[in-house]
């Protein structure tokens, strides 16, 4: 049976050979400069990995569906004035959607859109191996508690 640390570094390989692939096709197809595009990703990074913006996108991965009230609730620290700010950033960015449901109160509810997802999903394997490499899975199932 091949050890997990193997899996990991065949994947690495893999997304190496992707991330080339994709890179060559993209530039060869748009006049973008190398320096145009570090400001760009730049711009994506602070937009997914600011304070707050990760843990939301961890929530709405990991729950799917969300009221604006439980995420407040499960986000310990925050304030309402910067997860309405988070929110609505995360929705330009068309990573996050909101969604009125009709009932008595109304409820707004969050989620990832299409390409929220898709990100979230990219950035899996980011979180396996981080988790697998601090010892998380080796942990007893009753030392972690959740808000969810």
């Amino acid at each position: 049976m091949e050890n997990i640390d193997s899996v990991f570094q065949r994947f690495r390989d893999k997304s190496t050979d992707f991330a080339r692939d994709v890179s060559q096709l993209l530039y060869s197809q748009s006049r973008v400069t190398p320096s145009i595009a570090a400001q760009v990703n730049l711009t994506l990074a602070k937009t997914v990995f600011s304070k707050w913006s990760i843990e939301i996108l961890t929530v709405l991965y990991s729950v799917r569906a969300v009221s604006y009230g439980d995420l407040k609730r499960g986000l310990r620290g925050i304030t309402s004035r910067v997860l309405s700010e988070k929110l609505k950033k995360l929705e330009d960015g068309e990573l996050v959607q909101r969604s009125v449901v009709s009932s008595r109160p109304p409820r707004t509810m969050y989620s990832l859109t299409e390409k929220g997802l898709m990100v979230a999903k990219l950035g899996e394997p980011v979180f396996l191996y981080m988790g697998y490499k601090e010892g998380l899975f080796n942990a007893p199932k009753f030392a972690f508690e959740s808000t969810w």
